[in-house]
């Protein structure tokens, strides 16, 4: 089987392109963007990180003559062109010596410029090969150096620009970073997995934000940083976290596999917390058997009441395990072999989960928010760019019809395997359960 040996990125002079060569030395020529698709494609044939020295190697951007010299091409011999019918097209190259001789030299760039370019296809690869935080890792290394000129369209940027631009402070850079891994993650990961012809798991950009701002303690000097008064709106913060809550629970229902979710919040301490009741949400949805679905729920409720026994108060990290909770009393509280929570111990966390999303709130409200960004890339050009590319890849739904998952068979499976295999009425008790999914939206916080 052939292998990817390397990749080079060049230019013709109006556009930029790509070409693969394979370990038994056959070429082909691509457009760049889906050169960058065969970067994401190497780094997991290799099983490597973003930063592991075989990517400064074997992915280049180079001048002619530097591309020539290193491919030891005899320029004598090159007076085929490639002739390409499309530019978005893939062609077949024989030989390395058949590759074509005109290139426009370009300037150089850095070499993260090929890596943080994977960011228009927002793959993320830790050092494991599985998903990371590569839009923080973009972030990271643009601090760091960056030689790319951002070229500003009128009121337009792509997702790259942003995360790259040189005018935007490093506080606000993370958070567009973070932003955009969650929203990649959540909508064209999550999404795809449990898509039906009439709907798709989807966030917004500001349900996003909404969850960032009160998983996390913001504080004042980092709000100033990134929004501007227009952009922070805290009156509509509460609505688009509930219908944030709304899609993570049917998320959690339907949940076989960590979706990285907990990326959104930003202390090592909350990730671990959200991830131990993840980890048993997991191994519940992942089995059929009755018994071992009765203990590993057990397991989570009694996990519950430990972690806010004889509570007041609650962090805002605690506040991300909200729609685990709800999802786990959709699938749980008819079956009586389980301990879920009881009328009075879930008005009791219900309470604790609202007076923190309300307590940051009112926070929020005292904060002082300039009138205008004094920086060139606002959140509204984030905003802009970040549901352009996700709508490009149909991956943008802000409609609650068209976000509501409640009819697939594995929301079905999830939900009425509680009812074992007495049937009677179990119709009428999955027609309640859908009104209880489609009221949360509309619950009061």
């Amino acid at each position: 089987m052939r292998k990817i040996k390397k990749i080079y990125f060049y230019t013709d002079g109006v556009h930029q392109n790509a070409s693969i060569l394979y370990s038994d030395g056959t070429m082909f020529e691509t457009t760049k963007d889906e050169g960058v698709s065969y970067v994401i494609k190497y780094i997991k044939q290799e099983h490597i990180s973003i930063k592991d020295p075989k990517i400064k190697e074997n992915v280049i951007y180079m001048s002619k003559d530097e591309f020539l010299k290193k491919i030891n091409i005899n320029k004598d011999r090159n007076e085929n062109k490639l002739q390409t019918k499309d530019k978005t097209s893939k062609q077949q190259v024989n030989t390395i010596e058949e590759y074509p001789k005109k290139h426009r030299k370009i300037k150089k760039v850095m070499l993260y410029a090929i890596i943080c370019s994977i960011a228009l296809t927002n793959v993320k690869l830790d050092k494991k090969g599985s998903i990371a935080k590569l839009g923080q890792i973009i972030a990271s290394e643009s601090n760091q150096d960056s030689n790319i000129n951002l070229v500003k369209k009128p009121q337009e940027y792509n997702i790259l620009e942003v995360l790259q631009s040189k005018n935007i402070n490093a506080k606000k850079r993370k958070i567009f970073a973070t932003l955009n891994d969650y929203l990649y993650e959540y909508n064209q990961e999550i999404g795809q997995s449990h898509k039906t012809k009439k709907a798709k798991l989807a966030h917004t950009v500001d349900e996003a934000k909404a969850q960032y701002l009160l998983f996390n303690n913001i504080g004042n000097d980092e709000v100033n940083s990134t929004f501007t008064q227009d952009e922070f709106n805290v009156d509509k913060l509460k609505e688009d976290y509930k219908k944030s809550l709304k899609q993570n629970i049917l998320f959690h229902i339907v949940e076989v596999s960590s979706a990285y979710q907990a990326y959104i919040i930003n202390s090592k301490k909350g990730v671990e917390f959200y991830h131990k009741y993840e980890r048993i949400l997991l191994a519940f949805n992942r089995v059929d058997k009755k018994n071992i679905k009765i203990k590993y729920a057990n397991q989570f409720f009694n996990m519950l009441r430990n972690d806010f026994k004889n509570r007041n108060t609650i962090t805002s990290y605690e506040l991300s395990i909200r729609e685990m909770v709800e999802a786990m009393q959709l699938m749980c509280a008819h079956q009586e072999k389980i301990h879920s929570l009881n009328k009075k111990e879930y008005k009791k966390l219900e309470k604790l989960f609202n007076d923190k999303v309300n307590e940051k709130i009112e926070k929020y409200k005292k904060y002082k928010i300039p009138v205008i960004s004094n920086e060139d890339i606002s959140y509204t050009d984030y905003e802009k760019s970040n549901i352009k590319k996700l709508k490009e890849n149909d991956s943008y739904y802000t409609k609650e019809k068209d976000r509501n998952i409640a009819k697939t068979n594995i929301f079905k499976k999830h939900v009425m395997w509680q009812f074992g295999d007495n049937k009677s009425n179990s119709r009428k008790k999955l027609q309640k359960i859908k009104k209880l999914v489609k009221s949360i939206g509309t619950k009061k916080v």
